[in-house]
């Protein structure tokens, strides 16, 4: 004869080779959802994140050599390079990673300005450039981990700072 509990225990217990899976009581009710990936405080369709993560690894590609090449050729940047930052920017926000938005705007406005007759820049100002597609390349990657980097003020005030420089001085080389 049986007890309730064995009979219980029976009906509730796995088979062997079977798990049994518990909700987590710290999990969001979200995360357990597989087409939905947790990036800090933001979920994301999974589809998305996939698409986003491929296409700004290529994105980052694109204005990595493009800036390398700039350094030292005097042309103005490319239109490859100028449209991989507008994408960049417009689809950060698009999947609401609002800090990696602004740092891309930033180094867009910058990019634009420069135009013949002004496609040199000085070394330091090359630098601010590549130090911007480093901050952008970090951001994607703790973002490709799951952590939501935070907003970038000092990058962006060096961008501003830059963009400033390169407006007040029309023409300069």
């Amino acid at each position: 004869t049986e007890t309730v509990a064995e009979t219980v225990a029976e009906t509730v217990a796995p088979a062997p080779g079977n798990v049994i899976e518990f909700p987590s009581a710290t999990a969001p009710e979200a995360s357990r959802d597989d087409n939905v990936k947790r990036v800090g405080d933001l979920e994301i369709g999974l589809p998305l994140y996939n698409i986003y993560l491929a296409e700004t690894d290529e994105l980052l590609r694109v204005l990595t050599r493009d800036f390398g090449e700039w350094r030292h050729e005097r042309r103005a940047v490319s239109v490859e390079a100028l449209q991989a930052v507008h994408t960049l920017a417009g689809t950060s926000g698009t999947v609401g990673f609002q800090s990696l938005r602004d740092l891309a705007h930033a180094l867009e406005t910058v990019i634009e300005t420069v135009v013949p007759p002004l496609a040199g820049l000085r070394a330091e100002q090359h630098d601010v450039l590549e130090q911007a597609t480093q901050r952008i390349a970090q951001m994607l990657q703790a973002f490709a981990l799951g952590d939501l980097a935070p907003s970038q003020p000092d990058m962006i005030e060096a961008l501003n700072t830059l963009w400033r420089a390169l407006t007040a001085a029309p023409g300069a080389g």
